[in-house]
């Protein structure tokens, strides 16, 4: 596309601000799903069952829940530079106390830490990518999730491979200096003044906007299903390394299959954002079909065809972020008075439920019925979301659009 053709548009492109944005993802999610591929090696450091140690992914969501509207309320008006750059050096403390931790207690509380911001980065960075990229804010959203699907792609197998050679402990420490080294490209690359203007500078109307933000119904009724389709995933994938060792697949092997679930997500995350503006029932009955068909064929058993559920899994779950975050954005653009920061916020909020959900059912699951229940407990989330998904009839959210 011709710089003529991209400035009509409003498509900024890739720059310096785009990829720290995306960068910003990346280690978020990289130190988010720290866990999943090392639980055993968590276990015997922090003293505690498998059970236990998965279930820091757990806690890392619940408290991103409790935190995430209240931090967002406080500072919606605040510099979103400004923000991002705290976000990121909030991350990196977390990191080394986690890395120090000697309990899982300690280590509940350090991966608190990191969540207290969590779902305020996750709010903002959409917002400001689309902000910069007003012509095509679908497909702006989809390019800085690119950093989300890239920290399953690297970040998680890098994070499972790296604990091999040095430890969990070490790897730890390393997120943390990624986490410092994008808080000053943030500081260096993003615009100033990202802030949302209060809406009526006078009066009843402004007052009520700047105490009470206006979401619409629909945005709720996407957080719902964003909660079942991310319990969906999540219900398995945070015991991903044990059903893999009842396939076969251990080690380095597991390191290769993660990869490979991140590489099918990073593909299909790149070239969703052109359908965004445009097709986005089709692009969510995709996600939905997609995962449902994954679920199946891993109850089926063979390490074949769990390698090609997963390839299959990722390529679909990796869309589902950019997907309901855009009808999100696009749902809320429709009135002034909507807040897009809060409407985000509240979207981020109904992921982070469905992470702790999907993790602590997994966890439930697993110790009650075990391992071979995980998959079809997720493909029972996956029918829950599509019921939700086809109930959302308004042309704001997921009707296509010519």
């Amino acid at each position: 596309m011709s710089a003529e053709r991209r400035g009509r548009s409003g498509d900024a492109g890739w720059n310096r601000a785009s990829i720290t944005l995306t960068g910003a993802l990346f280690v978020y999610m990289t130190a988010e799903m720290f866990p999943v591929g090392i639980v055993p090696e968590l276990a015997a450091g922090l003293r505690c069952s498998q059970a236990a140690a998965g279930t820091l992914l757990a806690v890392y969501a619940i408290a991103a829940v409790v935190v995430i509207i209240p931090v967002v309320a406080l500072t919606r008006h605040l510099d979103r530079r400004r923000l991002i750059v705290l976000s990121l050096l909030v991350l990196a403390v977390s990191q080394v106390a986690f890395a120090l931790s000697d309990n899982l207690w300690w280590a509940y509380a350090a991966r608190a830490v990191a969540a207290v911001p969590h779902g305020l980065l996750w709010s903002v960075v959409p917002t400001v990518a689309a902000s910069m990229s007003p012509g095509a804010p679908g497909r702006a959203t989809a390019r800085v999730f690119v950093g989300g699907a890239l920290g399953l792609v690297v970040g998680a197998p890098l994070v499972t491979a790296t604990t091999g050679l040095v430890g969990w402990r070490p790897t730890a420490m390393a997120v943390g200096v990624v986490a410092v080294v994008l808080a000053v490209a943030a500081r260096a690359t993003l615009p100033a003044a990202q802030t949302r203007p209060r809406v009526g500078s006078s009066g009843s109307r402004g007052r009520r906007a700047r105490r009470l933000p206006t979401i619409p119904a629909q945005v709720f009724g996407l957080s719902t299903a964003t909660v079942a389709v991310v319990a969906a995933c999540y219900i398995p994938y945070t015991y991903l390394s044990l059903l893999a060792d009842d396939v076969g697949i251990r080690s380095t092997s597991l390191s290769a299959l993660q990869i490979g679930y991140g590489a099918a997500g990073l593909v299909t995350v790149s070239l969703v954002g052109r359908f965004l503006d445009h097709r986005l029932r089709a692009v969510l009955s995709a996600i939905l079909g997609g995962m449902a068909v994954a679920m199946v064929m891993i109850t089926t058993g063979g390490a074949a065809l769990f390698i090609l559920a997963v390839l299959l899994w990722g390529a679909a779950f990796a869309c589902a972020a950019p997907a309901l975050q855009s009808a999100v954005l696009r749902a809320s653009h429709a009135d002034p008075l909507v807040d897009r920061l809060a409407a985000s916020a509240v979207y981020v909020l109904a992921f982070q439920v469905g992470i702790a959900g999907g993790s602590w059912a997994g966890s439930g699951t697993l110790s009650t019925i075990g391992e071979a229940w995980l998959a079809p407990a997720g493909l029972i989330a996956v029918a829950a979301s599509a019921m939700v998904v086809l109930a959302l009839r308004s042309p704001t959210t997921v009707t296509d659009t010519a």
